[in-house]
């Protein structure tokens, strides 16, 4: 899997403590690494790109239809601990083997991904042109 994350942050690797942390976001982001999968959309989540490879065999991963992921997230608001419910989904998904998730647009197409494993990201760079361009 190959997508890019946008971000406003100013890391060097993906770490668990981060997943869900900008409290501006909607607790979903406790799932793991969100990405693009299509280059030139992550600029809509933050001005800095990170383009994250994961090796992960198509058999783990798991495909949700968008509508799914929008009835979970209306779940877990509805909920007592929404980011806990993203946690509990979260461990599900990597016990069953699972280590990303491609969301499927109404189209068939799937333009996001979440990276549930982190040890499966092989590489993570940074698309800025150039040091202090950012």
């Amino acid at each position: 899997m190959i997508g890019w994350h946008g971000t406003h942050g100013d890391f060097e690797a993906f770490d668990e403590s981060m997943f869900g942390s900008d409290g501006g976001r909607s607790p979903n982001g406790r799932l793991g690494v969100w990405v693009y999968l299509e280059e030139g959309l992550a600029e809509s989540a933050g001005p800095r790109v990170l383009r994250v490879e994961a090796e992960i065999p198509e058999h783990r991963v798991a495909r949700f239809p968008v509508s799914r992921m929008f009835a979970d997230h209306k779940a877990a608001t509805r909920s007592d601990d929404p980011h806990g419910y993203f946690d509990r989904l979260r461990a599900k998904l990597l016990a069953d083997g699972f280590q990303a998730v491609e969301v499927v647009e109404h189209t068939g197409e799937a333009k996001m991904g979440i990276v549930l494993d982190l040890s499966s990201i092989t590489s993570v760079q940074d698309m800025a042109p150039a040091p202090g361009m950012r």
